[in-house]
């Protein structure tokens, strides 16, 4: 015998297991326990007030509005902050001279319009530990980082990116700094 759980069922199959009784019954899981409690579709659908409380009793609204926490405060965030994993929301693109961004991911140096040079703040506390990549996209002359605020790799205090492809990764790293972990073709000096 095959056991359906409610994660197993569409909407539409919900709705059509409804009736004025109440009959077809689902299983819920309780964290924590391998028995689940069967309750009817309807319960389900039209109860308010939570799945299910510490009696493993069924009380449910199911319409998850509302504040998420465990420990009752409000959990708030950005749409950035919630879209870390986009690369298209962590991606900032670099054509003239001037900072790159702390908070960002990826950077993209475009040197359509020729030489110019770049640089890199502190590394934010929300930051540490988090990978940050520099990559030369379009070469048209090159493009100059102070490593001001980078530790590692050398002793250098300069990266230039020449061509494209060349890349420079870091880690966000406690007391501000970023460490290098790695360049592909960035010369450093």
């Amino acid at each position: 015998m095959t056991h359906k759980g409610l994660q197993d069922y569409s909407a539409a199959q919900l709705a059509a297991l409804t009736s004025v009784l109440g009959t077809a019954r689902i299983p819920v899981y309780e964290a924590g326990n391998t028995e689940p409690k069967l309750i009817t579709v309807d319960e389900l659908l039209a109860s308010t007030g939570g799945l299910l409380d510490n009696n493993n009793t069924f009380t449910g609204n199911n319409d998850f509005t509302g504040d998420f926490s465990l420990d009752g405060t409000a959990v708030t965030a950005t749409a950035e902050e919630l879209n870390k994993l986009d690369d298209s929301l962590q991606t900032e693109d670099i054509t003239v001279a001037g900072a790159i961004a702390i908070d960002k991911t990826n950077t993209n140096l475009d040197a359509t319009a020729g030489t110019f040079a770049a640089t890199l703040d502190v590394c934010p506390i929300d930051m540490i530990g988090k990978i940050k990549t520099i990559r030369m996209e379009v070469d048209n002359g090159d493009v100059t980082l102070a490593l001001t605020n980078i530790q590692g790799g050398t002793a250098a205090t300069t990266a230039t990116f020449a061509n494209v492809g060349e890349e420079l990764i870091l880690i966000g790293s406690a007391g501000g700094k970023w460490t290098v972990v790695k360049e592909f073709g960035v010369t450093l000096s």
